[in-house]
């Protein structure tokens, strides 16, 4: 190392031009101006054009393949107030919709953040209260799509829903 030479410190994010040798105590001013003294071993010489003549080389991106098992795999989701607590008889009727509906919403927020394509809703066949909030919060939602016709809307105890991935223009 010699005076003008450019140097940066090893364990720093400081570089700087030699200014002054003294023994193995170096001087380098920064490209602010200020002075650094640092030991000898603590500096390394910078090469401006170490790397000009190395090309990179781009390596393939590994995509692992999807398992034909998680294809078809849906989550379901059992709407009966006994599934959901465990003394059900401690719950009046409005804080059982409540605590459902909660379970719902928090059970589609999971299956849009862990990429689940179908959620099966069991809501059970009744006077029909539950049922018509299951499909309330379904048409609130935008990136759903489930079956809305009235054709079945007594006959089945379930709803197959299906998430759709949002596409952005």
């Amino acid at each position: 190392m010699k005076i003008g030479d450019k140097v940066s410190v090893i364990d720093d994010n400081l570089k700087g031009t030699i200014t002054a040798i003294n023994g193995d105590t170096i001087t380098l001013k920064d490209e602010h101006g200020f002075q650094y003294h640092y030991h000898r071993k603590y500096l390394v010489v910078v090469v401006e054009d170490l790397y000009q003549d190395i090309i990179p080389s781009k390596k393939k991106e590994y995509i692992p393949p999807k398992s034909q098992k998680s294809k078809n795999k849906h989550l379901t989701l059992d709407l009966h107030f006994d599934k959901l607590v465990e003394h059900p008889d401690k719950y009046d009727s409005v804080d059982r919709l409540f605590i459902q509906k909660e379970k719902l919403m928090e059970t589609i927020e999971f299956c849009e953040t862990n990429h689940i394509p179908k959620l099966e809703i069991i809501h059970g066949i009744g006077s029909g209260t539950l049922q018509k909030m299951v499909y309330e919060v379904l048409e609130s939602k935008g990136n759903v799509e489930f079956d809305r016709s009235d054709f079945f809307y007594h006959q089945s105890g379930t709803i197959m829903v299906s998430f759709v991935k949002s596409k952005i223009f």
